[in-house]
């Protein structure tokens, strides 16, 4: 399929997004209720250990990816050769290391915390690499413009897992076997639409030419390599620590938490790729300027977005925990409401750090990160020390880290390019306290969930009406209604 524009692909990674959120909003409510938090913890603490060692074993090489496939250095295609070829033998090393310590009591211990079903290992394995292998392929799609082929195939495959999980649902057959089966079957199905469907460019990898490339990727890795271990031992130390301290319950409400709280994210997420790419072009053609214009002209409409779903779901946490996965899960709302301040901060922490990798900044990024990391995982052995280690702690440690975090990358971000730092604060202060205010204000009437969702958005809207759209939120619901209709 054709290239398409940047307005394009934006355009159809909003509206592939959009249907997304729904499926995994869908998703995040059934499963766990079906499942409960004990077994949906095991599974997701397997799925992060499998995680970790691909983080490890991949050095998280992901940016320098998107970079040369942006910078024009290298074609495409031997680009493709090179890094999937090294890829596949970390994922068939991670697979062996999994199938060798699933035999022995030993690494079901350590490793696995006293996760003994052969099932959920390998399963949950399976699903790792193969989403792991699926987030590489929609990121060669969209430095490429090809987002809408890679997003129609992963809509496609999404939209299967929903059908079926309610389905089995509706039949109480939904359990945590069958639902990573249906995992697995969703990931396949999205393999097969997207090679169908999407010019992938491979060449074989080639001894002399792939060496050339991968030198090249580990000089712009080199500054980012220390980050990226102790990035990967810090997204993984919390949940281990958690598993083997508390035990598959609380792992199941930080779990349930995270990924209710982080679907915003996701939805962020999808599109940078398609910008850090874009900004990568603005920096090697000498345009910071055009680089600021577009951060500054997205970040706060994207934040009061965020912010529309964090405060709202901070306020009215007992109430959607309640009604969506049921009293078993009530556990799980000290965790969500910091979780969804965490998920808050990410819109700063990916706009702001995509400005860092873009731009080849990548030796400060590592030292700004590394030291908060470092120190959070000091904290993190304090808390573990005195026995204190629990979803709810663990879900305030990270907020609080990641906030101090990319506090500093955005005043750093500021002086590069040159806009005022104090007066950026100024505009989400501002942003915090109507939007924040307003929903723990609506909480104290006692309204019904859904009544007092509605207030609330047609509140936000109308205030935007009467404030001339300062925020320049009303156009982003103008373009999704476009978009929808």
């Amino acid at each position: 399929m054709a290239a398409t524009s940047i307005k394009n692909s934006l355009t159809v990674k909003v509206v592939s997004s959009i249907l997304n959120f729904c499926v995994a909003v869908t998703v995040g409510i059934l499963v766990p209720r079906a499942v409960g938090p004990k077994d949906f913890g095991e599974l997701m603490y397997v799925i992060a250990t499998v995680d970790f060692l691909l983080l490890l074993g991949a050095a998280q090489s992901h940016p320098a990816y998107i970079y040369f496939q942006s910078n024009g250095e290298f074609s495409p295609r031997r680009i493709n050769g090179t890094y999937f070829t090294v890829l596949g033998g970390v994922a068939v090393c991670v697979l062996l290391l999994v199938t060798f310590t699933a035999q022995l009591s030993f690494f079901q211990d350590i490793l696995w915390n006293g996760v003994s079903t052969k099932e959920i290992l390998y399963m949950g394995a399976g699903i790792s690499v193969m989403t792991f292998w699926q987030n590489k392929l929609l990121a060669y799609a969209d430095c490429h413009r090809l987002t809408l082929s890679s997003e129609t195939a992963r809509f496609v495959s999404r939209l299967f897992l929903l059908v079926a999980i309610v389905a089995l649902f509706l039949i109480q057959k939904l359990s945590t076997i069958n639902y990573s089966v249906l995992w697995i079957v969703s990931l396949v199905l999205f393999f097969v639409f997207y090679f169908r469907y999407v010019e992938f460019e491979f060449v074989s990898f080639s001894w002399r030419r792939s060496l050339t490339i991968l030198r090249q990727m580990w000089r712009y890795l080199k500054p980012l390599m220390a980050f990226s271990m102790i990035a990967a031992l810090y997204s993984y130390a919390g949940k281990y620590l958690l598993q083997q301290q508390a035990g598959s319950v609380e792992q199941g409400y930080y779990n349930f938490a995270f990924s209710f709280a982080m679907i915003p994210v996701t939805f962020l997420a999808s599109i940078m790729t398609i910008y850090m790419s874009e900004m990568t072009k603005l920096f090697t053609s000498g345009q910071p300027e055009l680089v600021r214009e577009l951060f500054l002209r997205n970040l706060l409409k994207v934040f009061a977005l965020h912010a529309l779903i964090t405060f709202f779901l901070c306020a009215f946490a007992p109430e959607v925990v309640l009604q969506l996965s049921g009293a078993k899960f009530l556990g799980a709302v000290p965790a969500l409401r910091a979780l969804t301040i965490f998920s808050l901060l990410h819109t700063f922490g990916i706009l702001s750090g995509n400005l860092y990798l873009s731009s080849g900044r990548n030796k400060s990024y590592s030292m700004i990160n590394c030291i908060f990391m470092i120190s959070g995982l000091i904290v993190f052995a304090l808390v573990y020390a005195h026995g204190h280690f629990n979803a709810t702690n663990l879900a305030i440690m990270m907020a609080v880290f990641y906030g101090l975090r990319v506090s500093v990358q955005l005043y750093f971000n500021a002086i590069q390019l040159d806009f005022s730092f104090s007066l950026l604060v100024v505009k989400i202060l501002g942003l915090v306290f109507l939007i924040g205010g307003g929903a723990w204000l609506l909480r104290e009437f006692n309204l019904n969930l859904i009544l007092s969702a509605f207030i609330y958005v047609v509140t936000f809207i109308v205030s935007s009406v009467i404030a001339n759209d300062v925020y320049g939120v009303l156009k982003v619901f103008l373009y999704l209604k476009k978009l929808v209709g």
